[in-house]
Order: C-alpha cells, then sequence, then structure tokens
C-alpha cells in the first residue's frame, strides 16, 4: 500500500471555511424549477382526484388544459419581492409541469379544477356509461 505523507494529506485536505464557503454558495443559487410537483391520484369509484401541491403559486399562474386525451398541469413561483440570501431553499423558482394521460371513460366536459390553500384539485367524473350499473336478479 503507497502512504502519502502526513503533511501533503493535510495541506491537499479542502478546509472547513472552503467548505462552508461551497455550501453557501450552492445553496444560495437555486436552479429554475422544471419538474414535476407532488401530487396523490385517488378515486371514490365514480370519480377520480388529482391534488397537486402548488405553494407559492398565485393562483393566476396555474394553467390546466386538455389536449389529445392529455390533461396538462403547469404554474410559475415567481421571486419574492425581497432578496434574501437563502442558506437552504428547496422550493425553486420558475415553472413546474405535470401531465396525465386520460382514458376514454373518463368525462372531460365535467373535468372541474380548483385551487385553494396551495393545492390545486382537479375532479374528473367516469363517463356514466362507464360507471356501470347493478342488476337485479330475478
Amino acid at each position: 500500500m503507497f502512504a502519502y505523507p502526513v503533511a501533503t494529506r493535510l495541506h491537499t485536505a479542502p478546509s472547513l471555511a472552503r467548505l462552508m464557503d461551497g455550501l453557501l454558495e450552492e445553496a444560495g443559487s437555486v436552479p429554475v424549477a422544471n419538474a414535476a410537483p407532488r401530487c396523490d391520484v385517488y378515486t371514490d369509484k365514480s370519480t377520480y382526484f388529482v391534488d397537486i401541491e402548488l405553494p407559492g403559486v398565485k393562483k393566476h399562474n396555474v394553467h390546466v388544459k386538455v389536449e389529445g386525451g392529455v390533461l396538462h398541469v403547469s404554474a410559475e413561483r415567481t421571486e419574492s419581492e425581497t432578496k434574501h440570501l437563502f442558506l437552504r431553499r428547496e422550493r425553486p423558482v420558475g415553472k413546474v409541469e405535470q401531465s396525465f394521460r386520460l382514458g376514454e371513460n373518463l368525462d372531460l366536459d365535467k373535468l372541474e379544477a380548483t385551487f385553494e390553500d396551495g393545492i390545486l384539485r382537479l375532479s374528473v367524473p367516469l363517463k356514466a356509461s362507464a360507471v356501470g350499473r347493478e342488476i337485479s336478479v330475478k
């Protein structure tokens, strides 16, 4: 095994101050978001729901559209008015997007979207023919 002299190892090791400077520098520079926001998808057997987390987004910056059987959601989180020196930042600024392929059994004309407390809730009911019905046995 080849061993380096102790003095050489200490000399080439980064100092704590340089590591902290690099960490703070990295924490202050947050890339623009272009990722899918976190979401939950669930059903009550007659309607599908999608809850999408959009903290810090204003309602007028949320856009929902259906095109070619695909539901597209986009939102933009803008920079705050004051310029802070962030030590940690997990909610990046910029555009976030999410898309969902929709099945033919959904009634897209009745799709609804509400936005409250940073959560976009989409509800898409099943077509009446897809819900099914119970047949009584005689």
